[in-house]
């Protein structure tokens, strides 16, 4: 939203880009949670709203492993450094503008995207909470 050469574009940018990195690195780190035990869903939900759960994770998932992946070959086929705590990444592509717009567009669609599937991931464990009243919410907080 903010226009080119706007003092808090570049910033924001590099902070944006952090964070995406981050995101990156901790999806690992949860998906390796993952493999532990989970305590079960009381009283157990139907089977639809199990597989819709698997689905919509599966997803949220795959939303944050792509995403920030998408975001570095676009900066790298755009020819821009990719910049993390003073180190440069190195690009896995050739500079490509064309490739560069696509994969802005893929990034921009897959972050909407995201936004949506979070909102539906919150509203849907409120629900569990507060109107199917089982532990959905509550199994997640540490033992």
């Amino acid at each position: 939203a903010l226009p080119r050469g706007s003092a808090l574009k570049s910033p924001l940018l590099g902070f944006h880009a952090l964070m995406g990195i981050a995101v990156f690195v901790l999806v690992w780190v949860r998906l390796i949670g993952r493999l532990s035990p989970r305590p079960p869903i009381l009283p157990t939900p139907p089977t639809w709203q199990t597989a819709t759960a698997s689905l919509t994770h599966l997803a949220l998932y795959g939303l944050m492993i792509v995403t920030p992946l998408l975001a570095w070959l676009m900066l790298g086929a755009a020819g821009k450094p990719l910049p993390y705590w003073g180190i440069i990444l190195p690009s896995p592509v050739a500079v490509d503008p064309d490739l560069a717009r696509t994969l802005k567009n893929w990034h921009e669609l897959l972050g909407n995207a995201g936004y949506a599937l979070i909102g539906l991931h919150a509203c849907a464990g409120l629900a569990h909470h507060y109107l199917i009243k089982d532990n959905t919410l509550t199994r997640m907080l540490p033992r």
